[in-house]
Protein backbone atom coordinates (compact mmCIF):
# COMPACT_ATOMS: atom_id res chain seq x y z
CA UNK A 1 0.00 0.00 0.00
CA UNK A 2 1.43 3.59 -1.11
CA UNK A 3 1.31 6.53 1.62
CA UNK A 4 1.15 9.80 0.29
CA UNK A 5 1.66 13.20 1.75
CA UNK A 6 -0.81 15.62 1.06
CA UNK A 7 0.24 19.33 1.97
CA UNK A 8 -3.16 21.68 2.71
CA UNK A 9 -0.61 24.30 3.95
CA UNK A 10 -0.64 27.91 2.62
CA UNK A 11 1.77 30.79 2.92
CA UNK A 12 1.67 32.68 6.14
CA UNK A 13 1.82 36.27 5.30
CA UNK A 14 0.60 39.44 6.56
CA UNK A 15 -1.59 40.68 3.49
CA UNK A 16 -2.69 37.19 2.59
CA UNK A 17 -6.83 37.42 3.43
CA UNK A 18 -6.73 33.51 4.71
CA UNK A 19 -8.94 34.38 7.89
CA UNK A 20 -12.08 36.07 9.53
CA UNK A 21 -10.02 39.37 11.00
CA UNK A 22 -10.12 38.09 14.42
CA UNK A 23 -7.87 34.91 13.44
CA UNK A 24 -5.62 36.36 10.54
CA UNK A 25 -2.09 35.69 10.86
CA UNK A 26 0.09 38.62 11.95
CA UNK A 27 3.64 38.15 11.24
CA UNK A 28 6.35 40.46 12.96
CA UNK A 29 9.87 39.79 10.46
CA UNK A 30 12.80 39.88 12.24
CA UNK A 31 16.64 39.10 11.36
CA UNK A 32 19.40 37.01 12.55
CA UNK A 33 20.52 39.86 14.73
CA UNK A 34 17.24 40.75 16.44
CA UNK A 35 16.81 36.93 17.27
CA UNK A 36 20.52 36.93 18.64
CA UNK A 37 19.16 36.42 22.41
CA UNK A 38 16.94 34.43 22.02
CA UNK A 39 19.21 31.77 19.93
CA UNK A 40 21.92 32.05 22.30
CA UNK A 41 19.22 31.03 25.11
CA UNK A 42 18.88 27.47 23.47
CA UNK A 43 22.93 27.11 23.34
CA UNK A 44 24.80 28.22 26.90
CA UNK A 45 27.89 29.24 26.32
CA UNK A 46 27.11 30.89 23.06
CA UNK A 47 28.43 33.86 22.36
CA UNK A 48 27.45 36.81 19.45
CA UNK A 49 31.24 36.52 18.20
CA UNK A 50 30.89 32.79 17.69
CA UNK A 51 28.09 33.29 15.12
CA UNK A 52 28.88 34.22 11.22
CA UNK A 53 29.02 37.59 9.82
CA UNK A 54 31.16 39.80 7.65
CA UNK A 55 34.76 37.65 7.81
CA UNK A 56 32.64 34.43 9.18
CA UNK A 57 30.80 34.16 6.68
CA UNK A 58 33.57 33.51 3.63
CA UNK A 59 35.50 31.52 6.08
CA UNK A 60 32.47 29.46 7.10
CA UNK A 61 32.26 28.94 2.88
CA UNK A 62 35.74 28.08 2.62
CA UNK A 63 35.49 25.49 4.60
CA UNK A 64 31.86 24.41 3.16
CA UNK A 65 33.48 23.46 0.05
CA UNK A 66 35.70 21.20 1.75
CA UNK A 67 32.73 19.37 3.07
CA UNK A 68 32.45 15.76 1.14
CA UNK A 69 31.03 12.31 1.42
CA UNK A 70 34.11 10.94 -0.42
CA UNK A 71 35.81 8.48 1.52
CA UNK A 72 32.63 8.09 3.77
CA UNK A 73 29.83 6.43 1.27
CA UNK A 74 31.68 3.17 0.44
CA UNK A 75 31.28 2.73 4.69
CA UNK A 76 27.55 2.72 4.31
CA UNK A 77 26.11 -0.68 4.95
CA UNK A 78 22.72 -0.45 5.30
CA UNK A 79 20.08 0.72 2.85
CA UNK A 80 20.81 3.88 0.88
CA UNK A 81 18.53 6.41 -0.56
CA UNK A 82 19.85 9.44 -3.00
CA UNK A 83 16.97 12.08 -4.27
CA UNK A 84 18.12 14.59 -6.17
CA UNK A 85 16.67 17.58 -8.49
CA UNK A 86 17.86 17.30 -11.93
CA UNK A 87 17.84 21.35 -11.74
CA UNK A 88 19.73 21.52 -8.80
CA UNK A 89 21.80 24.71 -8.86
CA UNK A 90 23.77 24.53 -5.57
CA UNK A 91 24.64 20.41 -5.68
CA UNK A 92 26.10 18.94 -8.93
CA UNK A 93 23.79 16.12 -10.01
CA UNK A 94 27.35 14.37 -10.69
CA UNK A 95 27.90 14.43 -6.69
CA UNK A 96 24.93 12.32 -6.07
CA UNK A 97 26.14 10.10 -9.11
CA UNK A 98 29.43 9.44 -7.15
CA UNK A 99 27.86 8.96 -4.22
CA UNK A 100 25.59 6.23 -5.76
CA UNK A 101 28.48 4.53 -7.65
CA UNK A 102 30.70 4.37 -3.93
CA UNK A 103 27.70 2.81 -2.09
CA UNK A 104 29.47 -0.31 -2.72
CA UNK A 105 28.60 -1.82 0.54
CA UNK A 106 24.81 -0.91 0.92
CA UNK A 107 22.16 -3.92 0.80
CA UNK A 108 20.09 -2.00 -1.57
CA UNK A 109 20.90 1.82 -3.53
CA UNK A 110 18.73 4.38 -5.01
CA UNK A 111 19.50 6.91 -6.92
CA UNK A 112 15.99 8.80 -7.85
CA UNK A 113 16.46 12.25 -9.79
CA UNK A 114 13.28 14.35 -9.87
CA UNK A 115 12.54 15.73 -13.40
CA UNK A 116 11.33 18.79 -14.41
CA UNK A 117 8.04 16.84 -15.35
CA UNK A 118 7.63 15.50 -12.36
CA UNK A 119 8.51 18.17 -9.70
CA UNK A 120 11.14 19.03 -7.31
CA UNK A 121 14.22 19.68 -9.49
CA UNK A 122 15.35 22.27 -7.07
CA UNK A 123 17.86 22.31 -4.79
CA UNK A 124 15.93 20.45 -1.56
CA UNK A 125 13.04 20.23 -4.06
CA UNK A 126 11.98 23.71 -2.96
CA UNK A 127 9.96 23.87 -6.09
CA UNK A 128 7.65 21.13 -5.05
CA UNK A 129 8.65 18.85 -2.35
CA UNK A 130 5.72 16.39 -2.25
CA UNK A 131 6.17 14.13 -5.04
CA UNK A 132 9.64 13.55 -3.05
CA UNK A 133 8.05 13.57 0.21
CA UNK A 134 6.00 10.62 -1.18
CA UNK A 135 8.84 9.12 -3.05
CA UNK A 136 10.86 8.89 0.23
CA UNK A 137 7.90 7.70 2.49
CA UNK A 138 7.04 5.02 -0.80
CA UNK A 139 10.72 3.67 -0.34
CA UNK A 140 11.06 3.79 3.44
CA UNK A 141 7.33 1.52 3.63
CA UNK A 142 9.33 -0.46 0.91
CA UNK A 143 12.28 -1.26 2.26
CA UNK A 144 10.84 -1.55 5.95
CA UNK A 145 9.11 -4.65 4.03
CA UNK A 146 12.02 -5.96 2.39
CA UNK A 147 13.40 -6.02 5.70
CA UNK A 148 10.53 -8.07 7.34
Amino acid sequence: MSRRFVDLSIFLENDVVSDPPLYRPHIDYIDHKMSLPELIGFFPGLRPEDLPDGEAIEEFLQFATRISLVGVVDKITVPFLITHGAGDRQIPLRYAHQSFDEATHSPKRVLKIFSEHEGGIEHCSADNMEPVRSFIADWIEETFAEMN
